[in-house]
């Protein structure tokens, strides 16, 4: 069933097992036959492994790549897609695609958006004024 080879692919990351996560993620590719959907939600696993070791331009791809597969995926995903997608571009230092990218977002105001809005904003002001950046990546969660 794939929604319980998700589920346990869920299950690695949140453990931060990445090795693990990147190679059910890379068998359960390789069955064929996933809806959009699913395959939205594979790609972002994806990127959520990529996150987790690092390679934070991976991720990006990867989350990109599943944001533009459907526009189908529940807002809930859709959202935690987003706010990781943002987080590892500034990871990448790649400041005004996070900032173009939170934009796009256009997430809600809640606790667990604002420390992130007020980073965005801090970017947002120093590529403005073309100040030299300077700021500690955000960590980065499952």
């Amino acid at each position: 069933n794939i929604y319980n080879a998700l589920a346990a692919i869920g299950e690695q990351i949140w453990a931060r097992h990445w090795d693990a996560a990147a190679k059910m993620i890379t068998a359960l590719g390789r069955t064929g036959g996933l809806n959009l959907v699913e395959l939205a939600v594979l790609e972002g696993m994806r990127g959520q492994v990529a996150a987790g070791n690092g390679d934070y331009k991976a991720a990006t791809e990867c989350l990109d790549r599943a944001l533009s597969i459907t526009p189908h995926i529940d807002e809930t995903t859709r959202n935690g897609y987003s706010r990781l997608l943002v987080m590892t571009a500034i990871n990448a230092s790649d400041f005004s695609r996070a900032v173009r990218t939170f934009d796009a977002w256009s997430p809600p105001d809640n606790p667990e958006t604002r420390e992130l809005r007020r980073t965005v904003e801090a970017l947002r002001s120093a590529l403005a004024s073309g100040r030299k950046i300077t700021i500690t990546p955000p960590a980065i969660s499952p």
